[in-house]
């Protein structure tokens, strides 16, 4: 589902998915559970199959595409960084990612989601017995927050210039998916040492609170006033969208430079010796 979705997503996700299977498969022989381990081998197998037809083809015809021209330039990784205290407090804002630390859009982790996983540890160590059935959990969770933070920051600069592949992630603060992924996990440790009645007044509150605390975030920034007819219009469509992305077209593309030079079919080559039988133009839904 993560390969089909978004294949960056899917590249910065495999390592702490396949530190997890090795955790869990190590736990399952010790507790002589072999047969969970040729379950998460045929979990793999099957989701790599089906999802074959994607990145298959994506693997093996990157080099007919204009993919690695997304690689350097203004989304070269060594200037998108986070700055340490961009984690903790970063304005909200519509822009975009600049070099330094004075960037159009928030970094920022989430007050309350580190506050809760830090009490949350506290916890779990105060009361390690009570945890102790948990604590792979616990510890895989801490591990992955700090490693994906780190990977936002300019200290593991080292590890993204020796890794080729990083390079198509472009900013480093893309990690932060993680990091609310796994502050999450963390915050969720309290429900271990929350009893009864209490424990759904804490989920309750907690919940309002990140409501609360983020609503002016669900403010847009401008209201457009506009129709369908307005993004259907054919020259919109031809050359306003055609190139906002152009990283999956061929690497030989001539581009047009001005509105004029776009075709005027949507068909386009010699057809001297074809007959065209049926066109339709739609748009998808």
């Amino acid at each position: 589902g993560v390969i089909l979705s978004h294949n960056l997503t899917a590249m910065m996700v495999s390592p702490f998915l396949v530190i997890f299977i090795l955790l869990l498969s190590i736990l399952s022989y010790k507790r002589k559970k072999i047969f969970t381990i040729y379950q998460l081998i045929f979990a793999i197998l099957l989701g790599l199959g089906i999802s074959s037809f994607y990145w298959i083809p994506a693997l093996m015809e990157i080099k007919y595409t204009n993919v690695f021209s997304q690689i350097g330039g203004g989304a070269d990784f060594r200037n998108h960084f986070a700055c340490f205290w961009q984690l903790w407090e970063t304005p909200w804002g519509f822009g975009g990612s600049a070099p330094g630390c004075i960037d159009g859009l928030s970094l920022k982790i989430g007050k309350l989601h580190l506050m809760a996983s830090l009490i949350s540890l506290f916890f779990a160590l105060i009361f390690l017995k009570i945890s102790r059935k948990n604590v792979g959990l616990i510890l895989l969770s801490l591990l992955g927050f700090i490693l994906s933070v780190v990977f936002t920051l300019e200290i593991s600069r080292l590890i993204w210039e020796s890794i080729s592949l990083m390079a198509f992630l472009q900013y480093p603060w893309r990690f932060l998916l993680l990091v609310s992924f796994f502050s999450s996990l963390l915050s969720g440790v309290l429900f271990l040492f929350l009893k009864g009645k209490f424990k759904y007044f804490f989920a309750i509150s907690l919940t309002i609170s990140l409501i609360y605390f983020n609503s002016q975030i669900f403010n847009p920034q401008t209201i457009f006033s506009r129709n369908a007819s307005f993004y259907t219009d054919p020259a919109y469509l031809k050359w306003t969208v055609s190139k906002i992305s152009d990283e999956y077209l061929p690497s030989n593309f001539i581009k047009p430079n001005n509105y004029n030079e776009t075709p005027s079919n949507i068909i386009a080559g010699d057809f001297a010796d074809s007959d065209l039988l049926y066109k339709d133009k739609k748009t998808q839904r």
